[in-house]
């Protein structure tokens, strides 16, 4: 199922603000194990919520932004299992469970500029180097 809908945005004009129209696109992708509704806003990033409007996706990250980088929710609560719940163009990275910056075999904050930070639920820790 796919609709239209008008979206009025805000846009600054000589100090007075003017409404301009957007169109977002809403799709309903529910997959099988996963009650959660797609929606691409007016940037094209595509959302994925629950039912009570929460960030929440099973089966990969919750958002997709049009830049390519893409974020992990469970239920509102930014989590993932198997790798960083934030992955950002150009290769920087974070890892939390639970809502929490966490990471058991390496920094929970990895970033290509050489920033690494380690966490353990919610914690900075010592990098092992250095206990």
């Amino acid at each position: 199922m796919s609709r239209q809908r008008r979206v009025s945005a805000g846009v600054p004009t000589g100090g007075q603000f003017a409404t301009q129209q957007h169109y977002a696109s809403e799709v309903s992708l529910a997959a099988p194990t996963d009650s959660s509704t797609m929606r691409v806003n007016r940037h094209g990033d595509m959302e994925w919520r629950n039912a009570a409007g929460e960030y929440h996706r099973e089966d990969g990250p919750a958002i997709e932004n049009a830049n390519g980088a893409k974020q992990w929710f469970r239920s509102g609560t930014r989590h993932r299992d198997d790798g960083p719940a934030i992955e950002r163009p150009g290769g920087n990275n974070d890892w939390y469970r639970n809502g929490k910056l966490h990471r058991d075999d390496g920094p929970a904050i990895d970033w290509k500029n050489s920033t690494k930070q380690w966490y353990r639920d919610g914690e900075r820790v010592e990098p092992p180097e250095q206990r």
